[in-house]
């Protein structure tokens, strides 16, 4: 595949995504390897993703500022204690 026809083939797909559709990785290269009808490698895949300004977006696993285990509880605390006051 050409330079262009990848170029093609990934602006196919954007707009694919503006329309609102939900476009996976994996959809991509299944996509990919369909039509270049040969077996294709998944880093080189990647790599090709790369080159055309293409990044895998995830969101975090958690807050980088979440609080720890001891100060959760130590809130969960707080607020029991100030519910019982006001139902006084």
């Amino acid at each position: 595949m050409t330079i262009e026809e990848k170029k093609v083939f990934l602006a196919r797909h954007l707009k694919a995504t503006e329309a609102g559709e939900f476009v996976t990785i994996d959809a991509l290269f299944q996509a990919y390897k369909k039509e270049l009808g040969r077996s294709y490698t998944r880093d080189a895949f990647y790599q090709l993703l790369k080159h055309h300004g293409w990044r895998n977006i995830m969101p975090r696993p958690e807050h980088p500022r979440k609080a720890d285990a001891q100060t959760i509880v130590a809130s969960k605390n707080k607020i029991s204690i100030q519910e019982e006051k006001k139902a006084l």
